[in-house]
């Protein structure tokens, strides 16, 4: 018995050792293709990087030219800044510019109420972009201006787009970085932080608190609770309030915690736009 056992021992090494020896050249072939495939990716997301990089770089140093049009106006009726009339003829879904400064936050914004998320995963020529351009929720408005202008913009391994605003949950960099700078394509304005906080998307039969279904306040309570909420939220306390009557903007960005988790910076303007 003990004979027969070690005999079927060697037998089944040998069977092991010749399918190893087999499939031994399938498995090195596989491990090469998906190297060559993984290094193709990482090549065109690379590519895809340097692309966008110098498409905002353009993009930005065009705000810094004379405008070819004296005056311009917007689909609306509107006049445009100057600065913003090249950038608004070239695309009019493009509503205006955002900058933080010291940050890598210094991008255009663009704004198509017909279709929410259509530069999620574009430039802003439309081009196909997984890293997209910051955009306007389609309930907010313009002309007139909401009581809260929310911005959504990817968080990016590279670095880009909205990733930096969970640099936040550091209060010292809140203190270095308070101001937020957001001009329309109708004026100027400037913002001080008030919030800072994690957050989610949650069902909508889910009874909480849910920040992004502020938009406008029919009236001092609507707005006073919303303040009252993303203070109560906030990682820490900035000291600074706001009252019924300022507008507001709402940064957010994915957690890519696999939970719909959203991090989010709430601001009132201290210069108003024109």
């Amino acid at each position: 018995t003990h004979c027969s056992f070690l005999e079927r021992w060697r037998r089944m090494k040998d069977r092991i050792a010749e399918l190893i020896h087999h499939t031994k050249p399938i498995m090195i072939t596989a491990a090469v293709c998906l190297f060559f495939l993984s290094a193709t990716v990482l090549l065109g997301s690379h590519i895809q990087n340097l692309r966008d990089a110098k498409t905002l770089a353009d993009l930005a140093n065009a705000r810094k030219k004379p405008a070819v049009h004296d005056y311009v106006t917007a689909a609306d009726g509107k006049p445009i800044l100057r600065e913003y009339a090249e950038l608004y003829n070239t695309n009019p879904d493009f509503i205006g510019w955002l900058e933080i400064e010291g940050t890598v936050i210094n991008y255009p914004v663009m704004y198509t109420p017909h279709d929410e998320e259509y530069y999620i995963n574009r430039d802003f020529y439309g081009k196909s972009s997984s890293n997209g351009t910051l955009f306007v929720d389609a309930d907010c408005a313009f002309n007139p201006v909401s009581d809260n202008i929310i911005i959504y913009g990817h968080n990016k391994a590279n670095g880009s787009m909205f990733s930096s605003l969970l640099n936040y949950k550091d209060k010292d960099y809140y203190r270095n970085h308070r101001i937020i700078r957001f001009d329309t394509i109708y004026g100027k304005g400037s913002y001080e932080i008030i919030a800072v906080f994690y957050s989610r998307v949650y069902r909508k039969s889910d009874n909480v608190f849910k920040f992004y279904n502020f938009i406008d306040a029919g009236n001092k309570e609507e707005f006073d609770s919303f303040i009252r909420n993303i203070k109560a939220l906030s990682l820490y306390d900035t000291g600074v309030d706001a009252e019924y009557g300022d507008k507001l903007i709402t940064l957010c960005t994915c957690t890519n915690d696999g939970n719909h988790g959203r991090f989010v910076v709430v601001a009132k303007a201290v210069a108003r736009q024109s």
